[in-house]
């Protein structure tokens, strides 16, 4: 007798596939469903753009040596990279929380504080949510609402060969200072100064007026996309939006976080492994034409002048037939080579994710 095929053999991405298959055609008033960074829903002018991300206790986050603040904080930042990925302008955000009894009422308050001092930081509302019991781990269910302007948006499915490949800010860092954190959770308890690593993870930086500002460049951002589960993972999503392309990153042009060559040193690893592999760094990584270059980098430079835009690779026309895996390269700088990427990023249900996560030292 066959045994029932479970989530943790197709994995997250295997699981989404199927459940998009069998969604009914969109009404009119959905310009854009699931299956992307947000959806898109009509508005007077523009579009609403939604989105949802979901944080659980032991998955996400770890109160050993973290507050339940800053896990919200980080939640909400991760959701808005959503919207930041089709430049939607931020309107409100909803936050459904399920708590274990034994929760410190103080530590809910001050949760609740810090994502309503992130709202008056940012620019949003907090409207609404619901609070629920959960015996067993916290979680969080965040939902962002904003305002994406009149089309073209952006879009995974953009990507053109010739094109340039970009990131903003750095990588690496959370993911540095996650490891960070790992090895004093001993003490049960948040650092009282946290590293510029341990800060990169516990607070980590919304580039949603980033991609606003990008967006409104114009349809030269061919696409963009956050980066949320690694580098590498988002380099495959956008591989497979585009099967007509293939993505060329070299290593070296990586632009690396505080603390991620002390980090590969003690994992034994090559330092652009951490920006890689390593996750939750919320940047955002966009395909534009080398000649609007300037023009996106004086758009970064007004709303966050602290923040670059790094080249990193290139894309150009799928050199074999499309056998529908997705073709990522890698320009290795120990060896002076390009190999194809094996793309290990984290995705729930695997049974090898958790680990690919918490250990960019990994071989990608």
């Amino acid at each position: 007798m066959t045994r029932p095929l479970t989530v943790a053999q197709i994995g997250e991405l295997g699981l989404l596939n199927r459940v998009l298959r069998e969604l009914p055609p969109l009404r009119a008033t959905t310009l854009r469903g699931a299956g992307g960074d947000a959806a898109l829903l009509t508005a007077e002018d523009g579009a609403l753009a939604v989105s949802t991300d979901g944080a659980v206790e032991g998955v996400h986050f770890d109160l050993g040596f973290m507050t339940l603040a800053d896990a919200a904080r980080r939640s909400v930042v991760g959701a808005l990279g959503d919207l930041a990925a089709v430049g939607a302008e931020p309107r409100a955000v909803l936050l459904t929380c399920g708590f274990r009894g034994e929760l410190e009422v103080a530590a809910v308050e001050a949760m609740f504080r810090a994502v309503t001092e992130l709202g008056d930081e940012i620019g949003f509302d907090l409207v609404g949510g619901d609070t629920v019991a959960s015996p067993r781990a916290a979680f969080l269910d965040v939902v962002v609402i904003g305002r994406a302007g009149a089309p073209p948006v952006p879009d995974r499915r953009g990507v053109q060969p010739g094109d340039l490949l970009a990131v903003t800010g750095d990588l690496g860092g959370a993911a540095a200072g996650l490891q960070s954190l790992q090895r004093g959770a001993t003490s049960n308890k948040r650092p009282g100064q946290p590293s510029p690593a341990e800060r990169r993870f516990l607070y980590p930086p919304s580039r949603v007026w980033s991609g606003v500002a990008l967006a409104r460049t114009g349809s030269e951002i061919h696409a963009m996309t956050d980066i949320s589960d690694g580098l590498a993972a988002e380099l495959r999503a956008l591989a497979i939006a585009n099967p007509d392309s293939e993505l060329v990153v070299d290593a070296a042009h990586l632009p690396l976080g505080h603390g991620v060559s002390t980090a590969a040193q003690r994992a034994g690893c090559a330092p652009y492994q951490f920006a890689l592999q390593g996750g939750e760094d919320y940047e955002l990584l966009i395909s534009l034409p080398e000649t609007h270059l300037p023009r996106a980098r004086a758009a970064l430079r007004s709303t966050e002048p602290q923040t670059g835009l790094t080249v990193i690779g290139r894309v150009r026309p799928r050199q074999v037939a499309n056998s529908g895996h997705p073709r990522v390269f890698l320009v290795d700088p120990d060896k002076e080579e390009e190999r194809e990427l094996e793309v290990e990023g984290f995705e729930h249900f695997r049974e090898t994710s958790r680990k690919k996560k918490r250990d960019p030292a990994d071989p990608g």
